[in-house]
This record gives structure tokens, C-alpha cells and sequence, in this order.
């Protein structure tokens, strides 16, 4: 039996997965002297969480926009899906900041950091379909 083309890649797929899996398992289950280190205020991850809410937030906030000014039920049913998937995330990560003991946004920023501009122009210009 010959295998073509799309027959040797889903074989090489599988392979690949299960070497993935494998290697996966290997990792997670390896005996640590210690356990991971829990972020900090000022770490990496501790930023990237509270910088990702901040623009989950603003995600919510343009899909309620659109959602009240279009007139297309399909984009509207679009906008309210993007806003509670946005919403359910953005708790997801605020819940980490509270586990990891850390701050909910950084000192001294904004509410708006980086994507305000976005906020602002949809509010202004966008008008839907």
C-alpha cells in the first residue's frame, strides 16, 4: 500500500502530536526541588495579565458600541458574542492578579494605556452598516 500526499502528512500529524503529547507529559510530570515561582507585582507576567485586561476591556467597550449603533443582526449577534467572550477572559486574568497576590493595574498608569486611541475614533466615527 502507497499513501499519497494528504495521506503522509496526516501520518506525519499524528506523529508529531503524539511526540508533542509525550514530550508534554514527560515535562509536566519530571520530579522539581521546587515549585514555580508565584509572579510578583512587577514581573512579566503580572503585566502582560493586567495589560491584556486593560485591552479585554476595551474590546467589551467597542463591541457595545457597534452592537448599539448597527442595524445588521448579524453584527449585532457578532458584538454581544465578542463582548462576553472578551468579558469571561479579561475575569479570567483579573482572577490571576488576585491569586498571584498582585496588583490589578500598574502605579501610575492609565485607564487607557495604548489602545485609547481606538476607544475614541470608534466612538466617533463609526457609524455601521
Amino acid at each position: 500500500m502507497r499513501l499519497d500526499r494528504t495521506q503522509l502528512a496526516a501520518v506525519a500529524a499524528v506523529a508529531l502530536a503524539v511526540l508533542f503529547a509525550g514530550g508534554a507529559v514527560t515535562v509536566a510530570s519530571a520530579d522539581r526541588d521546587e515549585a514555580p515561582a508565584t509572579p510578583v507585582s512587577s514581573s512579566a507576567d503580572a503585566g502582560f495579565a493586567r495589560d491584556m485586561a486593560v485591552h479585554h476591556q476595551q474590546a467589551v467597550e467597542m463591541s457595545f458600541i457597534v452592537r448599539d449603533r448597527t442595524k445588521d443582526e448579524e453584527v449585532r449577534r457578532l458584538a454581544y458574542d465578542i463582548a462576553n467572550t472578551q468579558a469571561n477572559q479579561r475575569g479570567m486574568m483579573l482572577g490571576w492578579l488576585d491569586l498571584w497576590g498582585c496588583r490589578r493595574t500598574s502605579p501610575g498608569s492609565s485607564r487607557w494605556p495604548g489602545w485609547a486611541w481606538a476607544v475614541r475614533v470608534t466612538r466617533a466615527t463609526w457609524t455601521g452598516p
